[in-house]
């Protein structure tokens, strides 16, 4: 299995390293949803739907609103392709 800080530096490396960021949970991640609301900077009261693109549906974890993330923008839409950060 490949650690999320790996997964990070692979996918930096075939896309453009400015599109990956760290972003929080707008809401609790329960690992059963596809999708989820995240904000991209702390202090933000505005939040988008990112899709989780590592695990899908079958993490087993559960992260409360706020916990980091990160995040890749692809074709104008948010995944997260890492959980807690």
């Amino acid at each position: 299995m490949t650690s999320p800080s790996k997964r990070i530096r692979d996918l930096s490396r075939e896309v453009n390293s400015k599109q990956v960021r760290i972003g929080y949970l707008a809401e609790d991640y329960d690992g059963i949803q596809q999708y989820i609301m995240v904000q991209l900077s702390q202090g933000s009261s505005s939040s988008a739907v990112a899709k989780i693109s590592v695990g899908g549906g079958s993490y087993k974890v559960q992260l409360e609103a706020g916990a980091k993330v990160s995040l890749i923008t692809v074709r104008g839409g948010l995944e997260i392709i890492s959980l807690g950060g």
